[in-house]
């Protein structure tokens, strides 16, 4: 009796495939490790710039702008910094508006336009004189149209849009909620507002501009 196998044939059904599979894991690139920088405070929120080149990070007792690439993340730019710091300077949320303004929602019940130039190579950021005053125990969100430069919506007790030139009091009250609005956003096409509440919903506003 012969115990010895028939040899092979050359090319076996999926024998190809897994050359081609190994081949291709080889020529994987390698994976970059996370990059990590560790800030002097819990933050509770972060947003990019429009041209990708910073981050601003900021909480209670962080507010920071921050150069980003690749391989790294260092400070840019520290805001909270000075003799005359107040809870402006404490936030919940912040979003870029262009590469020169951001706003953060403060935990006083106000939203602060922050002005960042470039001086000498070096980022600045002084308070806007737009400080809009919600007249509410906080603001939870905040977040730019994405048409209209000058509206943006916040989320105090309600939903509330603001216009820019017109900064004294909010434009509309969205009494959308049973309780506290805590997230709020704006559709692409800059006219639908939606909201989220403590009550569990989430309400759309097709008439928001």
């Amino acid at each position: 009796m012969n115990l010895i196998p028939p040899a092979l044939p050359s090319s076996l059904p999926g024998t190809h495939h897994a050359t081609t599979t190994a081949s291709s894991a080889q020529e994987r690139p390698v994976q970059q490790p996370a990059v990590k920088l560790k800030l002097n405070g819990a933050l509770n929120a972060l947003d990019a710039s429009p041209d990708g080149l910073h981050a601003i990070v900021a909480g209670r007792e962080v507010l920071k702008v921050l150069n980003v690439t690749e391989t790294e993340a260092t400070e840019a730019l520290n805001i909270r910094v000075g003799s005359r710091l107040n809870l402006n300077f404490s936030s919940n949320d912040v979003q870029w508006l262009t590469n020169q303004k951001i706003a953060t929602a403060a935990t006083n019940g106000a939203i602060v336009i922050w002005d960042v130039t470039r001086s000498r190579q070096k980022l600045q950021a002084k308070p806007a004189k737009l400080v809009l005053d919600g007249k509410s125990e906080s603001v939870r969100d905040v977040r730019f149209n994405p048409i209209n430069i000058n509206e943006l919506a916040a989320a105090f007790e309600t939903g509330t849009k603001w216009d820019l030139r017109k900064p004294h009091i909010y434009e509309r009250k969205l009494n959308a909620h049973y309780g506290l609005a805590l997230a709020v956003d704006w559709h692409h096409d800059g006219r639908t507002l939606a909201t989220g509440g403590r009550d569990k919903f989430i309400k759309a506003d097709g008439a928001a501009r």
